[in-house]
């Protein structure tokens, strides 16, 4: 149940301390303000409690700034905020302790999360935060992940210094998985390199769960491992399909986690692949490569990306 927002301090910050800040969105910024989590992903069983640093730095180096007005937002259902530690005292103007409804503001344009804090540091000399980089807070969490679930924490900006946009990346956090003993057997006939299973695991972490779509697949896909490797043991074949089609598309995976724009090698190849592994899979993991192939159509008739790569 949401909690009901209290009499905030927010509404308290009038006058030089918000005089100093700019609110974001206004105009375009030729340099920003940035914050990164640490660690930017995680496994977390259900219950147990989990921390993530919240870094700052300025895209030109600035440590001498007005301050920063930054949002914490994060799914109530898949983890509970215990409280922030190790927050900067450095020209601190406030701090929320209790979820804030963000169901219709939705200030990070998640749909997904449905809370924030919101924590302000605002220096009228802009003398602020003094040095960079710089640990802003540790967010500290309880889990109440199940399996195959991913959640992401994520950052927006109440208000930034004169001049300067916000840029963030998101702290994303899986259900810790048991996993099944047969998977690393798999994964030997899967792989020519024993440096691929890391690449697609960064390739999950740093691109694929980052959107809701790719997220509710990689959801989908753990909630259902365990018949997601039988129908790879009892056809041998769609293993030898998806090493070759990993070998072909290996350099574009490199490129997709290094920023850059890629294409899928053998698309057809691909299609092939995932209509042939539906016809051996149950109905769910059916479903799930529909919307794959449902996910590569639109963003080929768009000319979006889809989950990472251009069609």
């Amino acid at each position: 149940m949401m909690l009901p927002r209290p009499p905030s301090w927010t509404a308290r910050l009038v006058g030089p301390a918000l005089a100093c800040l700019l609110l974001t969105g206004v105009g375009a910024h030729a340099q920003t303000q940035q914050i990164t989590p640490d660690p930017p992903s995680q496994e977390a069983a259900s219950g147990a409690a989990l921390g993530i640093g919240v870094d700052y730095t300025a895209s030109d180096r600035n440590p001498l700034l007005t301050g920063l007005g930054l949002r914490l937002h994060w799914n109530s259902a898949r983890l509970t905020l215990q409280g922030q530690s190790d927050v900067l005292d450095t020209a601190k103007i406030g701090a929320d302790t209790d979820c804030q409804d963000d169901t219709q503001t939705d200030y990070d344009a998640d749909p997904q999360t449905d809370c924030f804090v919101q924590i302000a540091w605002a220096s009228l000399p802009g003398q602020w935060p003094g040095s960079l980089p710089k640990r802003l807070l540790t967010a500290e969490f309880t889990s109440a992940l199940t399996e195959g679930q991913s959640t992401a924490v994520n950052f927006s900006a109440s208000a930034t210094a004169v001049g300067y946009g916000f840029a963030a990346t998101s702290a994303i956090v899986r259900a810790e998985s048991g996993g099944d003993e047969e998977w690393p057997m798999a994964y030997a006939r899967l792989f020519s390199r024993p440096s691929d299973l890391d690449l697609l695991r960064r390739y999950r972490d740093e691109v694929l769960i980052r959107s809701p779509s790719g997220r509710d697949a990689v959801e989908a896909l753990y909630a259902q491992s365990g018949d997601a490797l039988a129908v790879f043991l009892r056809s041998p074949g769609l293993l030898r399909q998806a090493r070759a089609l990993m070998d072909r598309n290996r350099s574009a995976v490199s490129t997709v986690l290094a920023g850059r724009t890629a294409g899928i090698s053998d698309q057809s190849g691909v299609i092939a692949f995932l209509n042939a592994y539906a016809d051996q899979a149950p109905p769910a993991l059916q479903g799930l490569v529909g919307q794959v192939l449902a996910e590569l159509d639109r963003a080929a008739a768009s000319g979006a990306t889809a989950f990472g790569f251009k069609p």
